[in-house]
């Protein structure tokens, strides 16, 4: 009817919601600008799919998994690679993406290991608004704004560098975030129980 509500503010549009506005004769409509994320791995550790390995080295799964996570969430995505463990390397990298996306998420580097340097590159150029959280898998997850300019400073999501981990807490904490971000109302991921098939230490 006539001023009726069709289509409510934080509707994600699908393929027949176009097919409605069209219907109604609506040629554009206002919409949210798609998230700019941008993502990589941290770790002298880590090698690429595809190199060989060395003594002490693993494959990097996480930027992987992260990849195959966020495309189902309808953003920009950039898939910065793996970066070792060389400060001056990450500063740079992460200044980068903060410049140029809206959302950056690293895996590894946010625990407690004598090469973990993001919370430092966090504090120096953002803020760290936590960091650790009471819960495992995912303890070490981190969250806060990094970027030069004070006034356009990226979100920053630090996830474990444990595979489950990382899972864990991008599903817990920041596909909500960046839903949130997006103007997207709320989704929560379905929850059920399961029994265990044996005892957990």
């Amino acid at each position: 009817k006539l001023g009726q509500t069709v289509l409510a503010n934080s509707h994600v549009m699908k393929p027949a919601d176009l097919g409605l506005v069209a219907s109604l004769g609506i040629g554009e409509v206002t919409v949210y600008q798609l998230l700019k994320v941008a993502f990589f791995s941290t770790g002298d550790e880590l090698v690429s799919v595809g190199q060989p390995l060395e003594v002490g080295q693993i494959y990097d799964s996480n930027r992987y998994t992260l990849y195959g996570m966020l495309s189902r969430l309808n953003m920009q995505i950039s898939d910065l690679g793996n970066i070792p463990d060389d400060p001056k390397l990450l500063e740079k990298t992460l200044l980068d993406a903060a410049e140029n996306n809206d959302v950056v998420i690293t895996s590894g580097g946010v625990s407690v290991g004598e090469a973990d340097y993001m919370k430092a590159l966090l504090a120096k150029h953002g803020q760290v608004l936590f960091w650790k959280i009471n819960m495992k898998p995912g303890r070490p997850l981190a969250y806060g704004k990094i970027g030069q300019n004070y006034n356009k400073q990226a979100h920053y999501f630090g996830l474990p560098g444990n595979p489950v981990s990382a899972m864990v807490t991008f599903y817990q904490f920041v596909q909500p975030a960046l839903q949130a971000i997006s103007g997207e109302a709320y989704r929560p991921v379905p929850f059920f129980n399961v029994k265990c098939t044996e005892s957990i230490k």
